[in-house]
């Protein structure tokens, strides 16, 4: 019997050592331009993509969703060292809107990067970060987990959003 469950155990072994196995799952990165272009049509708009991000940034996400209170937004989604961070882009929104988009954050200020100013919301005990441009028929929210202020205005300066 012990000679039996050696053999067994020899045989497991062996299939363990010849499949391989990854040290993570490898996601696709979204089509952002794809995802943009479609978004034109069925949003009425065309949504703003981020240029010249760091190689490191990943796309995970890029697309239309049905938001809160019948909202529509184009959402983009990155992972980066630094944390994931993430974009919605509507014509409108509402306080419920705001609240599930930047997690419930609270206004604490503002910031401006590059001549825009953009209202600073936080969540610290869920270490949120969120930036909101608001102007007639558009919204932006850029929130940032773990990655805190610097992450978040990195992914707004990368908008490349008009001073208005």
């Amino acid at each position: 019997m012990v000679r039996t469950m050696l053999v067994v155990l020899a045989v497991v072994a062996v299939i363990w050592l010849l499949v391989p196995r990854p040290n993570r799952i490898v996601q696709p990165q979204a089509d952002v331009v794809g995802a943009a272009a479609a978004a034109t049509v069925e949003l009425g708009f065309t949504p703003i993509t981020p240029q010249e991000l760091p190689s490191t940034w990943v796309v995970t996400e890029a697309g239309v969703r049905n938001a809160a209170d019948g909202i529509k937004d184009f959402h983009l989604g990155y992972t980066s060292p630094q944390g994931q961070t993430g974009v919605e882009q509507a014509t409108r929104m509402t306080a419920r809107w705001l609240q599930i988009n930047d997690a419930g954050g609270r206004k604490v200020g503002r910031v401006t990067i590059d001549g825009v100013v953009w209202e600073h919301w936080d969540k610290a005990e869920r270490a949120y970060t969120s930036l909101l441009l608001r102007r007639p028929n558009q919204v932006i929210l850029v929130t940032s987990k773990t990655g805190g202020l610097p992450l978040a205005t990195q992914l707004a300066r990368a908008l490349r959003v008009p001073a208005s």
